[in-house]
C-alpha cells in the first residue's frame, strides 16, 4: 500500500502545540503522527486521503493562536519499512532498557532490549510519556526484586494488564521481567493491536503477550496485580474506577518501593536512597501517564474517589507519570 507523509508546518512550533493540532485531526483516516521540530508528520494511506477535509479540520486554527500550513510527501509502499526505520532512533532508558527497530545496528547492548515493529501506531519510546512509564515500571520492578531479595528488576508474581497499549512496548517489558503469563494488553484501536501482535512476535513473547482489541470493560474484576494506563487526563478521569475494580484489593503484596525520583529537564534522574518509609502496604498498583503536571491533582482526586492512595510521581517536560495503589 502506498502512503502519503503530510507535514503540517506549526506556527510557532512546541510540542505542546503539536499534541494540539493532533487531537484535532486524529478523526481523519491517519495512522501514526511523529513530531519534526516545526513541523507534526502525518502519515496515511495514499487512498484514503481527501484534502479538502483536512483542509476543514485544519481550518480550525485560524485566529487560535497557532498558524497552521502542510504539504505532502509521497511514500511508495516498498519504501516504507525503511523510511521508518531510518527515522527511528534507538531509544535507550536508564542504561538498562532499549528499543529499537529490527534493522537498527550499533545499538548499545542493554538487559532489556525491545524490538518495535514497523508501523504507523504510537509507543515507540521517544514520547516522554512512554520513557516516564518505563522508568516507573522499572522502579516497581526493582522494588520487587529487593522484597524477595533480588539484585535485579523483575515482576514475578505480578499478573499485569496495558490499557491503551500501542506498539505493546510495556507490555513486552512486563514479560521480559518474567510477570506472570499472559500479559494482557488491550486497545480500542485494530491497527494497535495488530501493531502490538506483530512486536510481540519479533521479541519472541507471541504467546506470552495476549493482545485484544477492546475499551476498559475487558479488564477482568479482581485480577491484577499492577496495571498501566499511558491514556491521557479525560479517558484516565472517566475509566479510573474499571481500573480499581480490575486491581487487587489491598494486603495481597508488601511491596518496596524506591520511586522518590525527579527527572530532570535534561532526561537525567536523581535516586534517592531506600529507607523504611518506602516499603509500603498496597493492593494492585496503577502506573499512569499521558497528561501534564498540572493534570495531576485531578487524576490525583478521581484515584482517591475510586479506593487509591497516592503514592509517587515523576516529571519529564512538562509531562507527568504517577503511580497509585489500591486501598
Amino acid at each position: 500500500m502506498d502512503y502519503l507523509e503530510i507535514k503540517i508546518k506549526i506556527t510557532p512550533y512546541s510540542d505542546e502545540k503539536a499534541d494540539i493540532v493532533t487531537a484535532v485531526v486524529e478523526d481523519l483516516p491517519f495512522e501514526s503522527f511523529v513530531k519534526e521540530d516545526p513541523y507534526l508528520n502525518c502519515y496515511m494511506p495514499r487512498n484514503k486521503f481527501v484534502a479538502v477535509d483536512l483542509r476543514a479540520v485544519l481550518g480550525f486554527f485560524n485566529g487560535n493562536g497557532i498558524s497552521v500550513e502542510y504539504k505532502v510527501n509521497y511514500i511508495r509502499d516498498q519504501d516504507w519499512n525503511a523510511v521508518w526505520e531510518s527515522s527511528f532512533e534507538p531509544v535507550v532508558i536508564n542504561g538498562i532498557c532499549t528499543l529499537k527497530p529490527s534493522r537498527c545496528k550499533n545499538v548499545p547492548k542493554t538487559k532489556y532490549n525491545i524490538i518495535v515493529a514497523p508501523s504507523m501506531s504510537f509507543g515507540t519510546g521517544h514520547h516522554q510519556t512512554t520513557v516516564m512509564m518505563i522508568r516507573n515500571i522499572l522502579a516497581v520492578a526493582s522494588g520487587a526484586a529487593r522484597v524477595k531479595g533480588n539484585s535485579e528488576p523483575n515482576l514475578r508474581g505480578f499478573h499485569v494488564m496495558d490499557v491503551g497499549t500501542g506498539t505493546g512496548v510495556l507490555a513486552i517489558l512486563a514479560a521480559k521481567l518474567r510477570a506472570e503469563r499472559p500479559v494482557h494488553a488491550i486497545d480500542i484501536d485494530m491497527r494497535a493491536v495488530n501493531s502490538a501482535r506483530e512486536s510481540a512476535w519479533r521479541n519472541k513473547l507471541y504467546d506470552s503477550v495476549e493482545v485484544m482489541r477492546g475499551d476498559s470493560s475487558f479488564i477482568q474484576k479482581g485480577k491484577y496485580d499492577l496495571m498501566f494506563a499511558n491514556i491521557n487526563r479525560n479517558t484516565l478521569i472517566e475509566d479510573m474506577s474499571e481500573y480499581a475494580s480490575g486491581l487487587k484489593p489491598a494486603c495481597e503484596r508488601n511491596l518496596e518501593f524506591s520511586v522518590k525520583k525527579k527527572i530532570s529537564k535534561a532526561g537525567s534522574m536523581e535516586n534517592a536512597a531506600v529507607e523504611k518509609n518506602d516499603f509500603i502496604r498496597c493492593g494492585g498498583l496503577l502506573v499512569t501517564s499521558g497528561y501534564y503536571e498540572e493534570d495531576l491533582p485531578a487524576v490525583s482526586a478521581s484515584a482517591e474517589e475510586n479506593g487509591f492512595v497516592f503514592v509517587s510521581s515523576i516529571s519529564y517536560e512538562n509531562w507527568c507519570s504517577a503511580i497509585f495503589a489500591k486501598k
